[in-house]
């Protein structure tokens, strides 16, 4: 992947009570300060707002839910992304979302290019039943590609920290290794859990040392999950280019 440029320290977002319980969601948009904004790959970056302690309640969430951005560019735009706190380390009193940018014109195109630390971003309460079973010691097995990393991260490193009985499988398909999106986020929540997260790296664009590394997922790649992987998973490491992602930038 990609490595930025060298990070400056952000600017610590205020603190707000732990565990919160969401809050039913409501029709409004706040305007949140964007505290930092993390360089990913050539066309993605993670953005982190602020949320004051008067709307942590309001914007308390339960892994897999998402938010809708709001914001004008000529005319008025809505795009909703997944919240995709980072593995274990998440900032109190923040919220992070993962932005791509798929072509020219648009929030994408904008948020990869010219968003930056100081700036607002206008965004609804979470919403979403797209959560994982409340089954403690079971599997869960989370399929998913590209950007759809973001809510299936969340929701494994939920389910592996607060559940010491459970095991996650996850199989995720890009195109390359250079555009995989959170790698290494990906790979340290397997470091922290080894033999309970299992990986499988599918990449439709690279020739790699296994057929079932390649290629586009289908249903046998579904069903590789269900069989002993041993310790260190089918496709557990890195994908072949991956670098661990440095620290934030703020532009």
């Amino acid at each position: 992947m990609q490595s930025p440029a060298t990070p400056a320290p952000a600017t610590p977002a205020p603190a707000t009570p732990a565990r919160l319980t969401p809050a039913p969601a409501g029709p409004g948009f706040h305007a949140l300060p964007v505290l930092r904004v993390d360089r990913l790959t050539d066309t993605a970056v993670a953005i982190t707002l602020g949320v004051p302690d008067a709307l942590a309640a309001t914007f308390a969430h339960r892994p897999g839910q998402h938010i809708a951005v709001r914001h004008r560019l000529g005319e008025e735009i809505r795009r909703s992304y997944s919240l995709c706190p980072p593995p274990g380390s998440a900032p109190p009193g923040t919220l992070r979302i993962v932005v791509k940018q798929l072509g020219p014109g648009g929030f994408g195109e904008y948020a990869v290019t010219r968003l930056a630390a100081g700036d607002t971003l206008e965004a609804g309460p979470p919403k979403g039943s797209f959560t994982l079973a409340d089954r403690p010691g079971a599997h869960h097995v989370l399929i998913g590609g590209g950007s759809g990393i973001t809510p299936l991260l969340p929701m494994a490193a939920a389910a592996l920290d607060g559940d010491p009985r459970c095991r996650v499988s996850l199989v995720y398909a890009n195109r390359t290794a250079r555009s995989t999106l959170l790698a290494e986020e990906v790979a340290d929540l397997k470091d922290r859990h080894t033999g309970r997260f299992f990986v499988l790296h599918v990449l439709s664009g690279e020739e790699r040392e296994s057929e079932v590394l390649s290629g586009r997922v289908d249903a046998s790649h579904a069903l590789l999950p269900l069989r002993p992987l041993g310790p260190g998973g089918v496709g557990g490491r890195r994908p072949a280019g991956a670098r661990r992602r440095p620290g934030p930038r703020t532009p």
